[in-house]
């Protein structure tokens, strides 16, 4: 069987964009008064700190993939890697879009990156596998082939 990587989709790109754009927003104008002062310093403090969130975000997510090989998933955060092999995978809970694994001994939670929010829907963002943009349930649907449990929704 072929090594399969999942990594977060394409548009997790889009923090990356954001937090440079938040970076170069023109920073604090001062006012005529103290009160107008302070309103823009405390603006500028503000964009800093969702432009070193989203760029935390993104980095934290870059750093991120499921690898499916032959006889174990791994999971990889940053420096960390989590060998899972399939025979430990007792069981498969889905609910909603968080996927818990239940193993031998202990658990493990999968869990969308970011999702994409247009009026009152939100979807999950989907991987990026071996180089093609698929949909985020493929990794829990090619997991459970592979390991021969069912996904059971909860």
């Amino acid at each position: 069987m072929e090594t399969v990587r999942y990594r977060p989709g394409e548009a997790i790109r889009w923090l990356q964009i954001e937090s440079a754009r938040l970076k170069d927003e023109p920073g604090p104008v001062m006012g005529q008064t103290v009160g107008e002062s302070v309103r823009g310093v405390a603006g500028a403090l503000f964009n800093m700190g969702r432009s070193a969130f989203a760029e935390l975000a993104h980095l934290r997510t870059s750093a991120s993939e499921y690898m499916l090989l032959e006889d174990r998933l791994e999971i990889v955060h940053g420096k960390s890697i989590r060998a899972v092999p399939f025979d430990s995978i007792k069981s498969i809970e889905m609910k909603g879009d968080r996927v818990t694994l239940r193993l031998e001994k202990g658990v493990i939670a999968i869990k969308p990156f970011a999702y994409i929010v247009a009026g009152p829907l939100k979807v999950p963002i989907g991987w990026n596998r071996n180089g093609m943009e698929v949909h985020y349930h493929l990794l829990i649907e090619e997991l459970s082939a592979r390991c021969g449990v069912e996904v059971v929704a909860v």
